[in-house]
């Protein structure tokens, strides 16, 4: 009786891990699909000095995209992996080779930790990234709440950055932009 309840677990278990990779590769793909024509309509609509942001925008974007991309695919792999060592596991555990049976079991546990803080890890850079690629399109800047040191330092930082940038010869923190949103360090 165990040996039909086993499969049908795995079998579940697996069928749900693929459903949840299938959403986050269609969530993957549908990002820039969307954001890339809003950021053609947004270059038209606004002004010159607003071209620089929007390409290093453009330019984190298709970054982020292909490390989630990578990072995709590498969670599939390792999902096979366990597969296949299920798979040897049950064959194991019908002729009784106890100790290299254990040693499996060992390298599955290992193997779903890994996976585990790799879900992790997916789960927490996304809004991370959220709030990083539109904050470097707006030079810096977050409509963010008074107190709010994270989006305040990581603001800072990008805004430090940008300030050494000049496009055709007028800053890019022109005056229309810098009254949006929390001003950080100041005038230029």
């Amino acid at each position: 009786m165990p040996t039909m309840i086993m499969p049908t677990m795995i079998m579940t278990t697996m069928t749900v891990t693929y459903m949840i990779m299938a959403a986050m590769f269609v969530a993957i793909m549908t990002v820039p699909t969307v954001m890339v024509p809003t950021v053609m309509v947004a270059t038209v609509i606004m002004p010159r000095t607003f071209l620089l942001r929007v390409a290093v925008g453009l330019i984190v974007l298709v970054l982020v995209s292909v490390i989630m991309m990578v990072f995709v695919r590498v969670l599939m792999t390792l999902v096979l992996l366990m597969i296949v060592l299920m798979r040897i596991m049950m064959v194991m555990a019908v002729t009784m080779i106890v100790f290299v049976f254990m040693v499996f079991v060992l390298l599955r546990m290992i193997m779903m930790l890994v996976f585990v803080l790799m879900m992790l890890v997916f789960v927490l850079m996304v809004p991370v990234l959220a709030m990083i690629v539109p904050m470097v399109m707006l030079g810096g800047r977050l409509p963010c709440l008074p107190g709010d040191q994270v989006h305040a330092t990581l603001g800072a930082t990008t805004r430090l950055v940008l300030d050494n940038f000049r496009v055709h010869g007028a800053d890019i923190l022109d005056s229309g932009v810098q009254n949006r949103g929390v001003e950080i360090l100041g005038g230029v």
